[in-house]
């Protein structure tokens, strides 16, 4: 599949310090057409805003790449993994730690 080949949603994390680029600003959920985001806050020791949960609906999810259009961190990508089969849809309901598993290895290309 060629580079730009929109696959499945993944988080994705910083290499040097190994936590996830997001800083939970809810500019991916609000800028969802169909509304597959819902992200809570908390903070952390240093008392920064991280995701405290990530979920996306990949039911709902119409893999627009418009999450990854507007993050200002880089933190979410659409990365080339295509296997989306499954018997039961409750395994389409991706939490922050498969999101992040989904986007480990994978670094963000802002495309110009």
């Amino acid at each position: 599949m060629p580079e730009r080949s929109r696959g499945m949603v993944g988080l994705i994390t910083n290499s040097e310090t190994g936590k996830l680029n997001c800083t939970a600003c809810l500019i991916c959920a609000r800028n969802c057409p169909v509304r597959a985001i819902y992200v809570t806050q908390t903070k952390d020791e240093a008392g920064k805003r991280v995701p405290h949960e990530f979920i996306i609906e990949a039911g709902l999810c119409i893999y627009c790449g418009i999450c990854e259009e507007v993050c200002p961190f880089s933190a979410i990508k659409l990365v080339p993994k295509y296997e989306f089969s499954a018997y039961d849809k409750k395994v389409f309901t991706h939490t922050k730690e498969r999101l992040a598993e989904i986007g480990k290895g994978f670094k963000y290309i802002k495309w110009s």
